[in-house]
């Protein structure tokens, strides 16, 4: 299982088609859309909301596009 990423961690938005690409957002709360979440190793199973580093918005960005720093 890969490392869930949770409340409070720094994350960089590896997307390049995101608006957000290479910014850093702390991850405030998640979205699951697998049953399973706890035995599920698929990284595009939950979306993290964001507030991001500088401006303070708050976005959501599936978790395969995250990188925690």
């Amino acid at each position: 299982m890969l490392d869930r990423l949770c409340h409070g961690d720094l994350v960089l938005i590896t997307d390049a088609k995101s608006n957000y690409y290479d910014k850093l957002g702390v991850v405030c709360g998640t979205v699951d859309y697998c049953k399973d979440v706890e035995v599920s190793d698929n990284p595009d199973c939950y979306t993290c909301d964001l507030v991001m580093v500088g401006n303070l918005k708050k976005v959501s960005v599936r978790a395969k596009f995250l990188k925690k720093v």
